[in-house]
């Protein structure tokens, strides 16, 4: 799996076929493997959980922030860095976040 510009491409090991498999609004800046069937997507404005088996956005963190990446330490802590906004890290990736302005609440 790759990215150019707001798409993720993907390619096949044995073979030259390429296929898009989603667009998203913004410029892709990270990318990278969550589990076996999903992956983190980082944009100019927030991150995606992708669902690689479905092809769909399955949630979207961060919105005001430029993701430039996702890394998941040795003792299971999300580091997320942003070009706007810092470093956020996430001890537990069970936790629930509440946005203030839409009453909504979401696990990461």
């Amino acid at each position: 799996y790759f990215s150019s510009e707001n798409k993720i491409v993907k390619k096949g090991l044995h073979s030259e076929n390429y296929q898009v498999i989603g667009n998203f609004d913004n410029m892709i800046q990270f990318i990278g493997k969550k589990s076996s069937n999903q992956l983190w997507i980082g944009t100019q404005n927030g991150l995606y959980i992708f669902d690689i088996r479905l092809n769909k956005i399955e949630k979207e963190f961060f919105k005001e922030s430029s993701i430039s990446s996702v890394l998941v330490d040795n003792e299971g802590h999300l580091w997320i860095t942003t070009l706007n906004q810092g470093v956020f890290l996430i001890l537990n990736q069970e936790v629930e976040l509440i946005n203030r302005n839409t009453a909504s609440i979401s696990k990461v």
